[in-house]
């Protein structure tokens, strides 16, 4: 990484230029902003200088300082989410207060607001080309979210969040503008406070069955301020090797000047499972052949009857999910409390918050600690400081489900009616034996950032932000000896432990240098200059131990069978980078960068990978020739190309050897084969895209109208090779071959319905596409299949990625006219074609906030999803495998569903359990009840307000499994079916906050 080491040298060079010949006289801007309209105070609004790096948020009365602000005149802006940007010209004079007041007009488009950049400078939102998507969470009901995953449903176009478990605590995929890589993850890099940090979708050592844990989750949604989304490479390519797949950008809550505000609040809420589960069947009959002919059969299905095999008796069913139920009413709790306030020269914002969850199972539960300081300090008039940290400790204990023969789903939809009363209806062994599998993660999270700006002189300013990210897991599997009698599990009757230890650091440090300054009367300019280095490790370590001791969960007290295991990852990168951008007369900006990147990850043959990109804005309502109307009140017209890149995995681009033992004179002795083939000459995956668009304000911005079309293209796809056994290699190895397209359209329109003293009504409608296609997997390299049961999906060039693919039902037809579908009578094709793919190409949101009386507010979510099928694989395993299913076994089930059992069962094609999955879900509702201001000063706070909230309220679908939502593999990058999955539960919630 030689090559870019000359950058800190020169940056620090730069940070330390004296400050004395350019320091000059200072004055301070104060101030309040508020609601034009109403004349209420905007709380959370950022007031900055323009050209500069100083600004301020206001506090809960609206109220603002900024100080040290070098003298002569200053552009100051005020900006939030809902409301126009609103600009003031004054004259700064040394050691003066100046005050500024900003009443601002609520507007549905939203151009001027402040996005924190890859350069560590807040950049105005209509400087931008690329599409940026921004949430305030002042606008959530955060008692219909309980993790920031949850925030972003259905609230910003292009991004795709995917729940794959109603399991309390799993974690769910997020896609921002489809996926992009093979082989690699497909999860955007997550920045918080400037930091890239941990964003393991799979951060579970065991597996369950499918569901795992996110390290996203351990983020309080309290904490957070707002959420910034940079959808692809032309927004994020300063972001380097790491954001092929967009960049999700949380900051948290800042302390303001002024009295300690505090801020208290409590959740309490209900959990529960309200899934229609089907009944198993079995069809009792009279064997007609045979050597036992005459005896009674609890099989007699209609292939069987359709035969002449049996004789059918009658139809008895049992449904154990219900009748003999594992599910219980999950509770949460929440306690919260947050301080913010400051002076002068100090802010600061605390916070901690306790949650408590017991899930629908008996071991499913969750419990944490979460504690945030930010501290904001002005050292000296030229430098000042943000850090923030944050802290989480939890206990989380998932349930086994999904793919796993010890899960509840499992067990319940696959157990025979006629075992009632030997395992309770269920499969395999009674209920209860199940809420015995204790599996824990114990996570110890520490967060925090450093963030400081020495601005020597008005036009420079060095930013410069160190962060940490350190997690400690302690995972945990334990079995207790006597809970399992050995008649039905010999290994979990003695008892099993195993503890794993997963230590994961990341570390970050970035330095940059930003100039703003004037070319001509109408031409400013403003460069970047920076660099940063990353370092990611991971040490995991691991334990096993069977035939525990009674009374004891210690290893210590196993007797046999140990196992013991430890696997270290460390990856560094380093990049360095340049901005420029021209604005003319601060209506027409172009700004080009580009970043060059070494990583450790690449081949050694491979060396700096550079990643351009160009962006332009123009705001054409502000232009003189524009005709002043209030049909289209603002307009604005936006471009960007840009490239950006994945890493290849740890150790893809080297040969590296296992250790294993060997038998050598009859003593074991320790050696080594060959653990991968590494290619030298392996490099990153780059992402080029291309997108254009508008943000329109109609009707005296009464609408606001956002529309931008996009075109990824990605290229050296990694892709796996196989080796010629001669060789004495491993037998893949990776090479830079495919190639990847995805476009599609986004758009939003934010419409001010209401605006009236007593009311206002505000609906949003988010809308997206996206088109994905393999175009290529390299010369020679055939289709790659995968998937439940090994052959359900491909990855097969001209399709989507993930496809499904499977011999077809060609016909059906009941031709004897005995009311059931026999072998005979299906017509299944030859060869395996595609059904469709796994992920939506169509969402549509409907967003509505209506607020009546100031102390009244109505909110709702509705999310459609369309465009993907989902293989049903718990029908098909119940029809086609466990002949348990009404389809198999009564003659009165649908001639369909007989056909695609049939079709199953004697042809081993699932194509008729491959559905359309399309549905529309009633997420969220919620009402708010706000105390009038003299009830509040009765009770002595500042404000006092009760939320009634309900989550996965209604679904509306075609698809007949469980859900269309769910996983059976959690998180996996394609493969996807329902398979014995926990559905999403219904969550009631009421929540209090008190201000005071």
């Amino acid at each position: 990484m030689r090559e870019i080491r000359w950058l800190f040298p020169a940056l620090l060079v730069l940070a330390l230029l004296p400050a004395g010949a350019a320091a000059q006289a200072r004055g301070t801007i104060s101030g309040r902003v508020t609601d034009a309209a109403s004349g209420q105070a905007l709380p959370g609004a950022t007031v900055t200088i323009q050209g500069t790096t100083q600004g301020a948020v206001t506090a809960q009365d609206g109220r603002y300082t900024i100080r040290n602000v070098p003298t002569g005149s200053r552009t100051v802006l005020a900006s939030t989410l809902g409301y126009a940007t609103l600009t003031e010209t004054v004259n700064v004079t040394a050691g003066s207060a100046t005050t500024v007041d900003f009443a601002l007009q609520a507007s549905a488009i939203q151009i001027g607001g402040l996005i924190v950049t890859a350069t560590g400078q807040e950049q105005r939102q209509r400087e931008i080309g690329a599409s940026v998507g921004s949430i305030s969470t002042a606008d959530v009901p955060l008692a219909t979210v309980s993790s920031p995953a949850q925030i972003l449903e259905g609230r910003v176009p292009g991004v795709e969040v995917l729940p794959s478990s109603g399991t309390t605590g799993a974690a769910a995929r997020i896609r921002i503008r489809g996926s992009s890589s093979i082989s690699l993850s497909n999860e955007p890099l997550l920045v918080v406070d400037g930091v890239p940090v941990n964003n393991n979708t799979d951060a579970f050592s065991y597996g369950i069955g499918g569901q795992s844990l996110s390290r996203l989750n351990d983020i309080n949604p309290n904490d957070i301020e707002k959420i910034d989304v940079l959808k692809g490479p032309s927004a994020s390519s300063l972001y380097g090797t790491a954001a092929a797949n967009g960049v999700i950008v949380i900051t948290t809550k800042k302390g303001h000047t002024g009295a300690t505000q505090w801020h208290a609040w409590s959740e309490q809420g209900q959990i529960k499972d309200v899934t229609d589960y089907p009944n198993n069947y079995r069809y009792v009959g009279t064997i007609l052949t045979g050597a036992n002919a005459g005896k009674t059969t609890t099989n007699c299905n209609i292939l069987a009857r359709a035969s002449g095999a049996c004789r059918p008796d009658s139809l008895v069913s049992y449904n154990p999910l219900r009748q003999n139920t594992p599910f219980r009413t999950g509770y949460k709790q929440t306690y919260g409390l947050s301080a913010s306030g400051g002076t002068e020269r100090t802010t600061y914002f605390l916070s901690g918050a306790w949650s408590g969850t017991q899930g629908i199972y008996s071991n499913n539960n969750l419990n944490d600690l979460n504690l945030r300081a930010n501290l904001g300090t002005t050292l000296t008039q030229d430098l000042t400081a943000q850090i923030s940290t944050g802290y989480v400790s939890g206990d989380y204990q998932l349930p086994y489900n999904d793919n796993a023969v010890e899960g509840f789903i499992g067990g319940g939809l696959l157990g025979s009616p006629t075992s009632k009363n030997t395992t309770g209806g269920y499969y395999g062994y009674p209920m209860e034996y199940r809420k015995s599998f204790e599996l824990r993660q114990s996570p110890n999270r520490f967060l925090s950032s450093l963030n400081a700006t020495y601005t020597p002189m008005p036009w420079l300013s060095i930013v410069g932000t160190a962060g940490l990210d350190v997690t400690n897991n302690e995972d945990t599997y334990t079995i207790l000896p006597g809970v399992f009698p050995s008649d039905v599990d010999p290994d979990y009757a003695e008892g099993q432990r195993q503890v794993d230890a997963v230590r994961e650091r990341t570390y970050n440090a970035t330095l940059a240098a930003n100039t703003n300054y004037g070319i001509a009367s109408d031409l400013t300019g403003a460069t970047s200059i920076g660099g940063q280095y990353r370092r990611e490790s991971r040490a995991h370590s691991f334990a096993y131990g069977q035939g525990l001791l009674p009374g004891t969960k210690s290893l210590n007290a196993a007797s046999h069978l140990f196992q013991i295991g430890e696997t270290n990852r460390d990856t560094k990168l380093a990049g360095a980078f340049v901005q420029q951008q021209l604005t003319w007369r601060d209506l027409l900006y172009v700004t080009g960068a580009i970043r060059g990147d070494d990583n450790s990850n690449f081949g050694q043959d491979f060396g700096l990978v550079w990643y351009p990109s160009v962006s332009a804005s123009w705001v054409v309502d502000e232009e003189p020739f524009w005709p002043k109307n209030d049909i289209v009140s603002t307009l604005r017209v936006r471009g960007a190309w840009g490239v950006s890149g994945l890493q290849p995995g740890f150790r893809a681009a080297t040969t590296y050897f296992n250790p294993v033992s060997a038998v050598v004179n009859s003593a074991e002795v320790p050696a080594v084969t060959i653990g991968g083939a590494g290619n030298t000459d392996l490099k990153p995956e780059r992402s080029a895209e291309t997108e254009l668009g508008f943000d329109a304000g109609l009707l005296s911005n009464r609408l606001g109208l956002e529309f931008t079309y996009y075109r990824k293209i990605s290229k050296d796809e990694l892709v796996q090779r196989v080796l010629a056994p001669s060789l004495g290699l491993s037998s893949t190895q990776w090479f830079n071959l495919g190639e990847v397209h995805n476009s599609g359209v986004e758009g939003t329109l934010n419409i001010h319905a209401v605006r009236a003293p007593m009311i206002s009504w505000d609906v949003t409608l988010n809308g997206q596409t996206n088109h994905n296609k393999l175009v290529t997997l390299g010369e020679g390299v055939a289709p790659i299949i995968f998937g439940l049961g090994g052959a359900t999906q491909r990855q097969q060039e001209g399709y989507p990625l993930g496809s499904y693919f499977q011999q077809p039902i060609e016909s059906y037809s009941d031709a004897n006219g005995n009311g059931i579908i026999e072998p005979d009578e299906v017509q299944v094709g030859d060869t395996a074609v595609y059904l469709g793919q796994p992920f939506p190409t169509r969402e549509l949101s409907f967003n509505t906030d209506l607020t009546l009386f100031g102390w009244l507010r109505v909110s709702a979510l509705l999310d459609h999803k369309s465009g993907m099928k989902l293989y049903n694989a718990t029908e098909d395993f119940r029809c086609g495998a466990l002949l348990n299913c009404f389809a198999i076994q009564d003659p009165s089930a649908p001639l369909a569903d007989q056909a695609r059992a049939v079709a199953d069962y004697w042809y081993s094609t699932v194509a008729g359990y491959i559905e359309d999955a399309s549905f529309t879900k009633l997420r969220e509702v919620s009402v708010t009840l706000s105390a009038p201001q003299r009830w509040a000063k009765l009770a002595r706070v500042n404000n006092l307000s009760l939320t009634l909230s309900g989550r996965n309220l209604a679904t509306w679908t075609d698809y007949t499994g469980l859900d269309p939502e769910v996983n059976f593999a959690g998180t996996a990058n394609f493969s996807t079916a329902e398979f014995l999955t926990q559905p999403p539960v219904r969550q009631y919630v009421a929540r209090i906050d008190v201000g005071f």
